[in-house]
């Protein structure tokens, strides 16, 4: 299952790589928004081995989608002949 996981984010991320516009305003000014895509899962555990403590943990991806309340990460920038604005979120 880990590898089935494993394998479906590495394709996720080669076949949907940041997607990007450019547009133009006239001749002197470039708009250019850029949105990411990231997906993950999350494994690990903790030890007390002097008390006899121990914890694991395990989110599959879909875990972490069905857990997520909201995300945008992305980049919008603005470039003039003189300037340019760069706002990520």
């Amino acid at each position: 299952m880990k590898q089935a996981a494993l394998a479906c984010a590495i394709a996720v991320a080669l076949c949907s790589p940041a997607t990007s516009a450019t547009a133009q305003a006239g001749d002197d000014w470039t708009v250019d928004l850029t949105v990411y895509g990231w997906l993950t899962g999350v494994e690990g555990g903790i030890r007390a081995p002097a008390l006899g403590l121990g914890a694991n943990a395990a989110l599959s991806p879909r875990d972490v989608l069905d857990n997520l309340e909201g995300a945008l990460f992305g980049k919008l920038e603005f470039w003039g002949p003189a300037f340019g604005l760069t706002y990520r979120f």
